[in-house]
């Protein structure tokens, strides 16, 4: 199952999971608003998704790094509705955000 697949939730009680930092709702299904996870170390990529989808009415967290981008993903109170994710960053480990979402 998708559970089984997500770190700290396999084997866990649906009462335990529900209780999980993981187990979060999108920010869509809170907000009804869909919201993005930029993550990029070229400024000028962050700038062009900010001004292309914040105008459309789509929320935009951009981050610089991996690291940056993991905060943000565990210190929210939702999950992203889509991330965009630099395929190779100078700082962090764009697996770890992959494997947090």
């Amino acid at each position: 199952s998708l559970v089984d697949t997500v770190p700290g939730l396999a084997g866990q009680s649906l009462e335990t999971q529900a209780m999980s930092p993981l187990a979060k709702p999108s920010h869509f299904s809170v907000f009804g608003q869909l919201c993005i996870l930029s993550v990029d170390d070229d400024a000028v990529n962050l700038m062009v998704i900010e001004q292309l989808l914040a105008p459309q009415g789509w929320k935009i967290l951009s981050c610089q790094d991996g690291e940056e981008a993991l905060d943000v993903l565990l210190d929210d109170e939702t999950w992203p509705d889509f991330v965009f994710l630099d395929y190779q960053l100078n700082t962090g480990d764009n697996g770890d955000v992959v494997r947090t979402c």
